[in-house]
């Protein structure tokens, strides 16, 4: 069966159109189509609090050229959901109701908790029973965080910690202060089987690691951090083969990860090259069987 999700998020707008297949009695999305447009909303709105007009005209041309791809595949369902960007534009309703009025599909900005919560769904069953689980989703303008521990409780963040807030500085001493407070209350020792997803992991495993790994390393994270940090953004982007818009946001979400593993002890992390895009096609598909 096929589904649609629009993600709209600080750094870009993303299409996925994915066939949810059943393997082995569990769902499985296999990709069908994946588009990104880098309309980067988080440059406006941790600037001035606002979705520009320019910006927004950006917003809707993506929106559209979706709508009419999402339509060739004819999916079960499609929605279009919007996170940190527009939660906290003081515009933000307003520019949602305009994107109502483009698509025939639900429009919604999700809260932090509800992303930990799609994304804890999908990496649930990951590592071993006995291991404590760590879900760190690093977007362009928030960080979802969930602690998952042996016994079963779970303990779900979002932080105002993301690559284009620390991009543009910011990000107050108060909001890693939380997340530090966060750690230290809800993390309990033992072995901790940390997942990590968002655009900036994927690009730090993709380029500075490994290809047959699953994980990254923090010593490798660390070295990318000093390998590009250096270096002007046209030398990042010929050197590496980054896009523009990651080849900016992605030193400053190295320091985000290296801060988070440094501060909750863990040496390496698991990139299963998902995230909330995927979750929230699970999420549709299970409202499908449902209904």
């Amino acid at each position: 069966m096929i589904f649609a999700a629009i993600d709209i998020g600080s750094n870009a707008v993303r299409l996925l159109v994915a066939n949810v297949l059943d393997k082995n009695g569990k769902p499985w999305v296999h990709k069908q189509t994946m588009v990104r447009a880098p309309v980067r909303l988080g440059e406006d709105v941790y600037e001035n609090n606002r979705i520009s007009e320019i910006k927004k005209a950006k917003l809707l041309k993506a929106i559209e050229a979706y709508k009419h791809i999402i339509e060739l595949y004819e999916p079960v369902a499609a929605s279009v959901f919007a996170t940190a960007a527009m939660r906290d534009a003081e515009n933000g309703a307003e520019v949602l109701s305009e994107i109502k009025n483009c698509v025939p599909w639900p429009v919604e900005i999700i809260n932090g908790e509800e992303e930990a919560s799609i994304l804890l769904e999908m990496f649930r069953h990951g590592g071993e029973e006995s291991e404590i689980k760590l879900l760190i989703d690093l977007g362009g303008g928030s960080t979802e965080m969930t602690i998952l521990c042996p016994n079963g409780d779970v303990h779900p963040k979002s932080f105002k910690i993301g690559a284009v807030r620390m991009l543009q500085d910011k990000i107050s001493e108060e909001e890693w202060s939380r997340l530090h407070c966060f750690i230290e209350k809800y993390l309990p020792k033992g072995r901790i089987h940390c997942i990590g997803s968002g655009g900036n992991i994927n690009a730090l495993k993709s380029h500075f690691s490994d290809p047959l790994e699953k994980y990254i390393s923090v010593s490798r994270i660390r070295l990318a951090h000093d390998a590009l940090s250096p270096l002007p953004l046209e030398e990042r982007i010929s050197r590496y083969l980054l896009r523009p818009d990651r080849a900016d946001v992605i030193v400053p979400a190295a320091q985000i990860f290296l801060k988070i593993m440094n501060k909750a002890g863990v040496d390496r992390i698991y990139v299963p090259r998902v995230g909330l895009p995927e979750g929230m096609i699970l999420r549709m598909y299970r409202n499908y069987l449902s209904d």
